[in-house]
C-alpha cells in the first residue's frame, strides 16, 4: 500500500458510519449492526469527543454542567440539554444520541438538494464578541445538519436582521468545499466583521 492506511465504518447510515470509522483507526473497520439495540449500544459507549460536529465548547458545557461524557449519557440528559442549548441545537444533539441521520428520512431519492440552512433566535446585541460566539454556535448547528445529510457546499450566505428589523443577506465568494463548523465559520466570519464595521445591533 506504500504506507497508506484506511479505516472504514459500516453502519445503517452516514453519521454512524463516520463515527464507526474512528473506532479502529488507522487501519481497520468497525460494523454497527442495523438494529436499535446495536445502534444504542454503540452510541452509549462512544465518547462525546468522537461526535464529529460537537465542538470543544459544547463538549465542555455537557461535561461540566450535565456530567455528560458519552452518547448514552447524552440521551439520558436530553431534557436538560434543551435548557442548556437552543432548541435547534438540542434537537440535533438528541438526534445524534439516537443515531438518527437526516439523509435517511426518505423522500425523492432522485432529487438533488441544492441548499441547506440553519437559523436561531437570540436577543438584540451590538457586542462583537457575543455576535462572534453566536455565529460559531450557528456554524456548529449548520455543520451538524450538513454532516447528518452527507452534504458539503461551496457557496455560503449570511442573513442578518438589524435592530430596525431590516434583513440583510451577504454572500461569501465561492471557494473550496465547506462542511465542518470550522470551515463554515472561516467563510462566514469576514461577512459578519464587515457588517460590524458598518455598525448597528444584530438579532437572530
Amino acid at each position: 500500500t506504500g504506507g497508506l492506511t484506511l479505516s472504514a465504518g459500516i453502519a445503517p447510515n452516514f453519521l454512524l458510519a463516520k463515527m464507526g470509522a474512528d473506532v479502529n483507526k488507522p487501519d481497520g473497520q468497525h460494523t454497527v449492526s442495523p438494529t436499535v439495540e446495536a445502534v444504542l449500544a454503540f452510541l452509549s459507549a462512544t465518547p462525546t469527543r468522537k461526535v464529529p460536529f460537537l465542538g470543544r465548547v459544547a463538549e465542555k458545557l455537557l461535561q461540566e454542567v450535565l456530567g455528560v461524557r458519552t452518547g448514552g449519557e447524552l440521551l439520558e440528559a436530553a431534557a436538560e440539554a434543551h435548557c442548556l442549548f437552543s432548541r435547534g441545537r438540542a434537537d440535533q444533539l438528541l438526534q445524534v444520541a439516537l443515531g438518527w441521520c437526516e439523509k435517511e428520512r426518505g423522500g425523492d431519492a432522485g432529487a438533488m438538494q441544492k441548499g441547506i440552512s440553519f437559523s436561531d433566535t437570540f436577543g438584540s446585541s451590538d457586542e462583537p464578541a457575543a455576535l462572534r460566539r453566536q455565529l460559531w454556535t450557528m456554524c456548529e448547528g449548520l455543520g451538524a445538519s450538513m454532516l447528518a445529510a452527507g452534504l458539503v457546499g461551496e457557496k455560503l450566505t449570511l442573513r442578518l436582521k438589524d435592530s430596525s428589523f431590516e434583513v440583510r443577506s451577504r454572500a461569501a465568494p465561492r471557494g473550496a468545499a465547506i462542511g465542518s463548523a470550522g470551515e463554515l465559520y472561516a467563510r462566514a466570519l469576514p461577512l459578519l466583521e464587515r457588517e460590524l464595521r458598518r455598525g448597528g445591533a444584530a438579532e437572530g
